[in-house]
């Protein structure tokens, strides 16, 4: 059974995520575990756990961690997010 890890900014947005077949018990300091199960959605979590990518085309996470649990973010947060970027 593979474990999957999630790692947020400090505003709980997921900005990564991944399995305990590549994350060893020593190096899970920030990360927390979501769900756990068998295959590929499991194992290869980083491509395959979410039915997004984990960012989107502007580089705003897609994604937030909730209760112990992933959830999608709403497109008033994503556009809060876009809207937050400083101009060049």
């Amino acid at each position: 059974m593979y474990k999957v890890y999630v790692r947020v900014d400090e505003n709980n947005r997921i900005i990564e995520i991944n399995s305990s077949e590549f994350i060893k018990d020593k190096d899970l300091e920030g990360w927390t575990q979501i769900d756990a199960g068998e295959g590929d959605r499991y194992h290869h979590a980083q491509g395959n756990y979410f039915k997004k990518s984990l960012f989107n085309e502007n580089g705003i996470p897609v994604y937030k961690l909730t209760g112990g649990k992933a959830v999608e973010r709403t497109a008033e947060e994503i556009q809060a997010d876009i809207d937050a970027i400083p101009p060049p």
